[in-house]
């Protein structure tokens, strides 16, 4: 009995091995983009799940040990205050899997050979607002068309600010040094044109319901105008 726990704890502690096959508590196929992201939410993992259907590959964030804490919201889901098609989304955790998942994307489904996208993704990249990007994935799956993934590096926040009022938030932005400490970084979803599609939300902050989706204080910890080249080099 003491020997099972001690087991158990330690494969409790010692969270995910991302060097091994990874996959949902579902079941779905599982694409690491990147575990080293850093928010005050606490979930450091960006992931593309297969959840196949009209859903294909959905964005999702996720701490250490691969409990679940959000997923990509549309702008229309963030308008409306919920979230879409919620049945064929997998919000289950991650878990290591017996074997390697086969590749989510087919060669047919990858478009960005030929003809070359009207964005240039090698080339360093932020937003209108002026905050610098990091381009995860240009080759997810989706039933409507390839997208994006991207990090946006928030510069200016102060996310405790209490006294933002509803008319001066994204007037607050600018003017901020482009040398100033990254607080947060907001997953993103574009398509090749480098438009805004969605953002990812937490549960925490999905939970709070509409009102806190049309409030300036998730506003301005939000990013959502389109990508264009950058003139600074990427760092």
């Amino acid at each position: 009995m003491v020997a099972g726990a001690m087991a158990l704890w330690a494969a409790i502690k010692q969270g995910l091995d991302l060097s091994e096959p990874i996959r949902t508590r579902k079941g779905n196929g599982v694409r690491i983009l990147t575990s080293q992201r850093t928010s005050s939410d606490g979930h450091p993992i960006v992931a593309a799940v297969n959840c196949g259907g009209d859903i294909g590959e959905a964005i999702g964030i996720y701490t250490k040990t691969g409990a679940f804490g959000g997923t990509l919201w549309s702008m229309d889901e963030v308008r409306a205050g919920f979230l879409a098609a919620l049945d064929e989304r997998d919000l289950t955790g991650l878990v290591n899997g017996p074997k390697p998942e086969p590749a989510p994307l087919s060669a047919e489904r990858i478009t960005y050979s030929a003809p070359r996208p009207p964005l240039d993704f090698s080339r360093p990249m932020r937003t209108q607002l002026g905050n610098r990007v990091q381009i995860l994935a240009l080759d997810r799956a989706s039933p409507a068309g390839d997208r994006i993934v991207a990090l946006v590096h928030l510069q200016w926040l102060d996310n405790d600010t209490p006294d933002v009022s509803p008319k001066s938030p994204k007037t607050a932005r600018p003017g901020v040094p482009m040398d100033a400490g990254v607080t947060e970084q907001v997953v993103n979803v574009y398509d090749k044109f480098g438009r805004f599609h969605g953002t990812v939300i937490s549960e925490t902050e999905a939970e709070r319901g509409k009102a806190h989706l049309d409030s300036p204080k998730f506003d301005i910890k939000r990013d959502t105008s389109d990508l264009c080249y950058s003139a600074l080099p990427a760092s």
